[in-house]
């Protein structure tokens, strides 16, 4: 991954808790790694010109502990943000280690079954209340439009609560809606980019997560790439936007 995002001249990155490190440490990116295993991991980014932003964990545990242990994780490999679905009731532990150790956690979205609290904006809204701005959520944009969530719609709900997006453009807005190439499909990838810029939202990365032909997806990943370079270029020059 480190790998391809740097042929892809993109200078940042995400992580994911259950991606193997490599062949030489055949053991998921996940707290519990030693010292030494993440020195490599740091080596090898540093040597990429690439450098990790977020990270996904399924699951931030509500006790000090196991909470501790997941920041410390966070903040030996220098992310900025946590994308995760904690249970709720571990919200008070896991906003305080956010503030300690000044690392934001982004509330993910899957669709409404894995999700049932997080899947949609309100749900997210309702747990923030009286909660600092460490604590927000990261937008999937894929299934909130499988779940009839619209985007814009959607950020104009959260505003400053946006921490991060997971962007995608799907075929369809169905359940069956899979990825294209940015500006290609039903997404309104481009209206939305420029409601971010008009709302001035800021997130920690748009996290480019193709989820379709896997193994050969490099130049469908690529157009993204293009796409968002030049609708990002025209909104800084005040171009189209």
């Amino acid at each position: 991954a480190i790998e391809k995002t740097a042929a892809l001249g993109l200078p940042f990155m995400g992580g994911l808790s259950f991606q193997k490190v490599s062949d030489g440490i055949p053991r998921n990116f996940e707290p519990g790694l030693s010292d030494d295993e993440l020195r490599q991991v740091r080596l090898k980014l540093d040597a990429a010109g690439v450098r990790l932003l977020t990270y996904y964990i399924q699951d931030i545990p509500g006790d000090e502990a196991g909470c501790r242990k997941v920041f410390e994780f966070g903040r030996k490999i220098g992310i900025e943000t946590f994308m995760t679905e904690p249970k709720p009731e571990a919200l008070g532990t896991v906003e305080k280690f956010a503030d300690a150790y000044d690392i934001n956690v982004a509330l993910h979205n899957h669709d409404r079954k894995a999700s049932p609290v997080y899947w949609n904006p309100e749900g997210i809204l309702k747990v923030c209340e009286g909660r600092g701005k460490r604590i927000g959520a990261c937008a999937d944009l894929g299934y909130w439009m499988r779940a009839g969530i619209d985007p814009i719609q959607a950020v104009n709900q959260l505003k400053d609560r946006l921490i991060t997006v997971q962007m995608h453009d799907l075929n369809d807005r169905g359940a069956e809606g899979h990825d294209v190439p940015w500006g290609s499909g039903v997404g309104g990838t481009e209206a939305f980019l420029k409601e971010l810029h008009r709302l001035g939202l800021r997130p920690t990365m748009f996290g480019l997560e193709y989820s379709y032909n896997w193994l050969e997806s490099m130049p469908e990943i690529a157009k993204c790439i293009a796409f968002f370079n030049q609708v990002s270029s025209e909104l800084a020059s005040g171009g189209k936007a």
